[in-house]
């Protein structure tokens, strides 16, 4: 969070549940939070 906050248009996502795999976790979220960021929907 506070790396999130010195960095312009940064954003911190929590993924609960998840440890160091959140890919294989929750794909799901993983996947839409990812593609967000690549499409610049972020």
């Amino acid at each position: 969070r506070r790396m999130a906050s010195m960095i312009p248009g940064a954003r911190f996502e929590v993924m609960p549940g998840c440890g160091h795999w959140p890919q294989y976790e929750d794909a799901k979220t993983f996947d839409r939070l990812h593609l967000d960021f690549l499409l610049g929907r972020a």
